[in-house]
């Protein structure tokens, strides 16, 4: 250090972020999402650095980000909590926790007539070991009927049979209407595994900004 010269301090805005880090509660975070809004910019740049590392560092912040989102109508605030919250979301709260079933399906069987009700099964070629199908006991060979009430038919075949899965959660029930060994109906719970990653799967960015867009819209509605 040159001597006669001060020693050159911290801003005030490293002190908050440090604060932020050591996890001294709301306190700083209050301080620092007015300061998205401040009349000079660096000082707000300085604001979105401090939330984003104190979020990244403590992912549970993003739920009280978004609450401070609803809270403000300051179009340069929303916007800067967005982006700090967006990408906590992406980076530490993203999983792919579509539903899977673990079933290879095929279509196009012949049609089926229980009492007087008409069915278009699928047939459940094989069940992959250690996901949902067979851990509940169900067998390749098997013809599903209905899945949660929606029936086997013209309009409910493979393709909407997986899309419906799809849109379920690792973790969700599902209810599989099988035609059994004595041509009645016997129902299988299934408890719905994650979906695994595979080369087919849309471009991972993709999928992490749609999971972001789901989450956001459960805690502030449609507001922009």
């Amino acid at each position: 250090m040159t001597v006669g010269m001060e020693p050159r301090r911290p801003a005030p805005m490293v002190f908050l972020a440090l604060a932020l880090l050591s996890g001294l509660g709301a306190a700083p975070v209050d301080e620092l999402v007015p300061r998205l809004g401040a009349a000079s910019w660096q000082e707000r740049e300085d604001a979105s650095a401090a939330l984003l590392a104190a979020a990244m560092a403590r992912p549970e912040l993003a739920e009280t980000l978004a609450a401070k989102f609803l809270q403000t109508t300051d179009p340069e605030v929303r916007a800067r909590l967005k982006d700090v919250v967006r990408a906590v979301v992406r980076e530490k709260l993203y999983r792919n926790d579509k539903g899977f079933i673990g079933v290879q399906l095929q279509d196009n069987l012949a049609p089926v007539i229980l009492g007087d009700k008409p069915y278009r099964p699928i047939l459940i070629v094989a069940a992959m070991p250690g996901h949902a199908a067979e851990k509940a006991g169900v067998e390749g060979g098997s013809l599903i009927l209905k899945l949660d009430g929606h029936v086997c038919d013209s309009k409910f075949r493979t393709t909407e049979l997986i899309a419906y899965i799809s849109g379920k959660k690792a973790g969700d029930r599902v209810t599989l209407t099988l035609l059994g060994k004595d041509n009645q109906p016997v129902e299988k719970t299934l408890v719905l595994g994650a979906r695994p990653e595979s080369e087919f799967d849309p471009d991972p960015d993709a999928l992490k900004e749609s999971f972001f867009q789901r989450w956001f819209a459960a805690r502030v509605g449609n507001r922009p």
